[in-house]
Formats: structure tokens, C-alpha cells, sequence
């Protein structure tokens, strides 16, 4: 639909083309004269309906012939027709420029039509984040859809397939030129992904192309399709990639645990049978059914220890552990851990070294949960390190944190388990090294999330196997 502006213009573009040609008429009168001038006014026409549409056109057909008849058709000066000569000239004329009129029309709707259609699709190029491309293999032309230059970036001046090869990844240039030599060889449609560099922003865009290499009868082959950025789809695709590796490690590590857990609660059925045969033997003296009952109280704290450790697993990632806070002193946490973790330093004999600062070191803490991660932490370098090993347990000061250090002589963390040696079910170590078995992965995992529940933060230190492990939490000073 035209505006009240475009129309006013198309007339005026006619008025302005009937001037024109009555001035050139003017010119070329002494020469011309008469009714050749009519034929000056058909340009005028033309102009008039390609410019404005039929309606301006048939305003110039009017006057085109009211100004001829009047400047130059004899009699000079009158508009009125002066014999059946005058009407036959005018009836050619009449006919002439409605063909012009009619044929003009019809190129200017085909016009229009072919504009909206190419506005059309480079909008929906555009909305779709694609490129359509035409390129001349035997020589260095291109020609790509309108929306070019946005879409790669590329100089507008300098848009040759030349150009466009510059900046394909140099990586995937084979790619690219070898799909293009495939397609050419066989006939078959190309599709493929190349990354682009482009040189306006130096930016890296992923761009699958489609399409198919075509040969017109004199032999010369050009490849024609579209391209599309989906830089974004091959980083959601790496995404998916990644989460489903993290989901592959974490089912597997869950089996290890199912396996491991069903091991560990196994080992103590043995011992357990054992016992209660003993004490169901009417034989047996009282200091055999002494020791067997003293078996029987180990191995029940151990699968007591279990169902505590899964658990506080679950607990936790209900959110269902409430902390019971207090000022507590580091000295005391440490003297109470200790207590715990004996049976396992000595069952080992291994030496243990403790540290605390002379003055208190006052923490904000729910002391039975801190004991817990120290304990923890001391069964685990127990469990790690082999007999005759030493472990040491530091307290100190750093700013306004409270920091304590684990540390021991055992077979140490290989450095890319670090940061995972965290994780839930994560084994630090590796079943029948140096004879350890490496439990059930939960240790270190509750350990890590009950010091962040109090707003600390715990780190694993090792520079590597058999060199050594070094755990440190660091917890706000109490104010």
C-alpha cells in the first residue's frame, strides 16, 4: 500500500518526465516539428509508470498529447483536432501508450514482487542465521546472498572466494576444499562443518555448509548451497558432550561404590560367623568367647561406621544436617580427633606428631561434625600410609582464618586427582597398591561438604605418588 508521499511523487515524477519531453521537443523541433514529438512523450510514459504506476502514467498520456498537439502538431497554439488525420494520430498514440502503460504495469508488479520476495528471504536468511552461496570453481567469483557480509563478517569491497579462503580455520581448510573435490568427483551433495575467522572481529564462527558442485555444458563447475552458523549448536553439543562424560564417570564411580560397599560390608560377615560359632560351641573356654566377643564389637562399630558415613551422605544432600554452633578451641577438636583415630595410627605403628598453638584458637563450629572431618582426615592418612609411617597434625593462624594441616609420608595423589579427590565416591587410591585398600570414596567427599556447611574451605596438596599428601582447612576465626 502506497503513502499519501509515494503517490504524490509518482505524480509528480510524471508531470516532471512530460516537461522534459516537451523541452526536448523544443530542442529538436526545427528538425523533428509536428507529430514525432508524440514519440518523445512515449519515454516520458515509460518513465512515468516504472516511476509511479499506471495512474501517474495515464496522467502523462494526457498531458504528453495536450502539450504536442498545442507546441507542435499544426495548427500551432490549439488543442482541438483539426481533421481525421489528427484523430488517427491520436488513436495511435492512444494505443501505443496504454501498451506501454499495460507492459509497464506489468514490470513493475513483477518488480515488486521480486523485491518482496528477495526481502522475504533475506529476512528469513537472516532470521535463520544462514548464508546462501554461488561459486565459480574455475575462476575467483562469488556471489552470496545479501546478508554476506553480517554473516561472515567479510570486507563488502572484497567478498571473492579468494577472500573467503583467507579466513576458513586453517584446520579445516582441507575439510572444506576436499568436500567441494568430492562433490565435483561423484556429483553428490556436500555437507560439512568448518570454523570461519572473521576478519572484522576475529571472532570464531562453527558454519555447516550444504550444497552441491555443478558443471554447465561447457564444462565450467561452480558449487552452489547455504551456509549456516551454528556456533552456538557445536558449543551446546560440547556441553552435552561434557555432562554426559561427567554422568558416564559419576554411574561408574557409583558402581565402583556398590561393588566396593558391597565388599566392605562382606569383609566383616567372616569374623562375625566365626564369632558366633565360637559362642554357640559349648566347648569353647571363656577367654576364646572373651576375644570372640570382642571381635564381634569391631566389626559391628565398623558396619556401624558405614551406615553413619551413607548416611550423612544422604543428609547432606537433603539438607537435612543441622549444625550445632559454638566456641570451640582448635587445641580441643584436635585432642578429641586424635582419640578416635588411635586404634588406626597404632595398628599400624605409625608415628603420630600434633601441633597447636600455645595460646587458644577460638573457631565458630559445631565441635562433634569438626571432629568428624579431622578424624577423617587422620584414618585417611592412616589409611594411606604404610606401617612405620609418620602423620602430623598442625594448627595455626592465617589472617583472620583458622588453618589446619593433615599431613603424612604415604603414597601421595597423582596431580590430576587434586581437584577430584573431592567428589562423592571418588577412591583415592588405587585397590592393591601397596596393599591399601582404598574404601569407600566417602571420607574426603563428607569431610569437604561439612567444612563448607561452616564456611570454610579444604584443599588436597601432593607433589605426585609415593610423595606424600597434605590436607588443609581453613575456618573464620570466631569473633
Amino acid at each position: 500500500m502506497k503513502t499519501l508521499k509515494e503517490r504524490f511523487l509518482g505524480y509528480l515524477i510524471a508531470i516532471a518526465a512530460v516537461a522534459a519531453a516537451a523541452l526536448l521537443g523544443l530542442i529538436f523541433d526545427p528538425w523533428l516539428g509536428g507529430e514525432s514529438n508524440l514519440v518523445i512523450q512515449l519515454g516520458a510514459i515509460a518513465l512515468a509508470v516504472w516511476a509511479g504506476g499506471a495512474a501517474p502514467a495515464l496522467l502523462a498520456v494526457v498531458l504528453g498529447y495536450a502539450a504536442s498537439r498545442y507546441l507542435f502538431m499544426e495548427p500551432r497554439g490549439h488543442l482541438s483536432l483539426s481533421g481525421l488525420a489528427d484523430a488517427l494520430v491520436l488513436l495511435i498514440y492512444l494505443i501505443s501508450s496504454l501498451l506501454i502503460v499495460a507492459i509497464g504495469e506489468a514490470l513493475r508488479r513483477a518488480r515488486a514482487v521480486a523485491k518482496h520476495d528477495r526481502d522475504s528471504l533475506n529476512l528469513a536468511l537472516e532470521a535463520a542465521n544462514m548464508n546462501t552461496f554461488d561459486v565459480d570453481l574455475d575462476g575467483s567469483t562469488a556471489k552470496r546472498s545479501e546478508n554476506a557480509v553480517r554473516f561472515y563478517g567479510l570486507d563488502a569491497r572484497d567478498d571473492s572466494r579468494d577472500a573467503f579462503l583467507r579466513n576458513v580455520h586453517p584446520d579445516d581448510r582441507p575439510i572444506h576444499l576436499n568436500a567441494i573435490q568430492e562433490s565435483r568427483r561423484t556429483g553428490k551433495d556436500f555437507s560439512y562443518r568448518f570454523r570461519f575467522i572473521r576478519p572484522v572481529d576475529k571472532r570464531v564462527m562453527w558454519v555447516e555448509a550444504h550444497g552441491r558442485v555443478i558443471s554447465d555444458k561447457a564444462g565450467k563447475a561452480r558449487f552452489v548451497g547455504t551456509s549456516l552458523d551454528v556456533t552456538e549448536r557445536v558449543a551446546m553439543e560440547q556441553q552435552l558432550a561434557e555432562q554426559a562424560k561427567i554422568i558416564a564417570q559419576g554411574s561408574q564411580r557409583k558402581s565402583e561404590f556398590i561393588a566396593t560397599l558391597a565388599h566392605e560390608l562382606r569383609n566383616p560377615l567372616a569374623p562375625i560367623k566365626t564369632c558366633i560359632r565360637l559362642l554357640k560351641d559349648s566347648r569353647t573356654d571363656e577367654h576364646a568367647k572373651e576375644s570372640a566377643l570382642q571381635v564381634l564389637e569391631r566389626q559391628t562399630e565398623t558396619i556401624e561406621r558405614l551406615i553413619e558415613d551413607l548416611l550423612d551422605v544422604s543428609r547432606i544432600e537433603q539438607g537435612k544436617i543441622a549444625l550445632q554452633l559454638g566456641k570451640v578451641d582448635l587445641g580441643s577438636i584436635i585432642k578429641k580427633a586424635k582419640e578416635e583415630s588411635m586404634p588406626h595410627l597404632d595398628a599400624k605403628s605409625q608415628r603420630l606428631s600434633v601441633h597447636v598453638p600455645e595460646q587458644p584458637v577460638f573457631v565458630n563450629v559445631d565441635e562433634g561434625r569438626m571432629i568428624q572431618v579431622v578424624s577423617n582426615l587422620l584414618n585417611n592418612s592412616a589409611k594411606f600410609t604404610a606401617k612405620n609411617g609418620s602423620v602430623s597434625i598442625t594448627a595455626s593462624t592465617e589472617g583472620d582464618k583458622a588453618r589446619i594441616s593433615v599431613k603424612d609420608n604415604g603414597i601421595g595423589i597423582p596431580p590430576e586427582n587434586l581437584k577430584t579427590i573431592f567428589e562423592m565416591f571418588f577412591q583415592a587410591g588405587d585397590r592393591g597398591v601397596n596393599g591399601l585398600n582404598a574404601g569407600l570414596g566417602l571420607g574426603l567427599s563428607l569431610s569437604k561438604a561439612l567444612v563448607e556447611m561452616h564456611g570454610g574451605t579444604i584443599e588436597a596438596r601432593s607433589e605426585g605418588r609415593g610423595k606424600g599428601s597434605e590436607f588443609i582447612i581453613r575456618l573464620p576465626l570466631a569473633i
